[in-house]
């Protein structure tokens, strides 16, 4: 495994030390301003009464949510060869349902005794892109919709009866945030940020 990483970052032509670091913060800033939009947007309707408005606030949000932090991740490594998603194997909504190598990465980490992100490499098109889990675990805010006894289980029903994302219990894998990134892209990035002073 240290081989194919030491290889691995040989490809990239950065040092040792920097490339794991780059994207290791990117993931961590990316996770944060998944947290901040959270506690901003959702917080706020899960301390009122239970309400239709409130379920489709929510669920407009989580849908809306990796479009949104694209456009933030691109412009904070400025390439538009950048893309965020939000997956799971119990997902709600199709738009995240894993695949491929993503929905195997989910497995790993799911089996790790402690969930750490995971890096893939894919080839498409002729290009190399980096594709970095970032996995997320049920919290207690997460219960009123993906607990046992989810507050909003008559609307997840009626708007999404193939659900696989209730009966979940704090510290479960939820998903993960999905960093998808051109290896050109993380290398242009990571040069740029090494000569900022």
């Amino acid at each position: 495994m240290i081989l194919v990483l030491l290889i691995w970052l040989l490809g990239l032509g950065v040092s040792h030390a920097e490339a794991p670091k780059k994207l290791i913060i990117l993931g961590q800033k990316t996770k944060q301003e998944f947290q901040k939009r959270f506690d901003q947007n959702v917080l706020p309707l899960l301390e009122d009464q239970p309400s239709p408005e409130a379920f489709y606030r929510t669920t407009k949000f989580f849908m809306n949510l990796p479009r949104e932090l694209t456009y933030w991740l691109q412009d904070k490594v400025g390439d538009y060869r950048v893309r965020v998603q939000l997956v799971a194997l119990r997902y709600r909504d199709i738009g995240h349902m894993a695949s491929g190598p993503v929905e195997r990465g989910l497995i790993k980490i799911l089996h790790q005794r402690r969930m750490r992100p995971l890096l893939l490499q894919e080839r498409r098109r002729g290009q190399i892109w980096l594709v970095y889990l970032i996995p997320l675990k049920v919290t207690r805010h997460c219960l009123p919709c993906h607990g046992a006894h989810a507050r909003y289980a008559r609307e997840i029903k009626k708007h999404f009866p193939e659900d696989k994302a209730s009966g979940l219990r704090v510290g479960n894998l939820r998903g993960a945030i999905v960093i998808e990134m051109a290896r050109a892209t993380f290398r242009r990035f990571v040069s740029k940020a090494s000569k900022s002073p």
